[in-house]
């Protein structure tokens, strides 16, 4: 299953919005969105709502819906986002 900052770089990178946007919008440092997207850091609740709906223009939902319909269809079991925030 794919963690949420993997999910945020692929959305981002498939829009082809640069990190250097997203983090101009979010009022995120440059440098930290790239350490985010790679794992390096843990993304804070504050971060995600920020990057979600400043940066990108959507709600956090669509990254844990993602993972949530995966999850029930191949563990039966509802995703908690403490699983996805590393």
């Amino acid at each position: 299953m794919k963690k949420v900052y993997q999910m945020m770089r692929d959305y981002r990178e498939k829009r082809g919005i640069t990190q250097t946007h997203v983090a101009k919008q979010a009022g995120i440092n440059p440098k930290r969105i790239s350490q985010l997207e790679t794992g390096l850091v843990r993304l804070t609740a504050d971060e995600f709502l920020h990057i979600c709906l400043d940066g990108f223009g959507v709600t956090p939902q669509i990254f844990l819906t993602i993972n949530s319909r995966k999850t029930r269809t191949t563990q039966q079991s509802t995703p908690r986002i403490e699983n996805h925030c590393n």
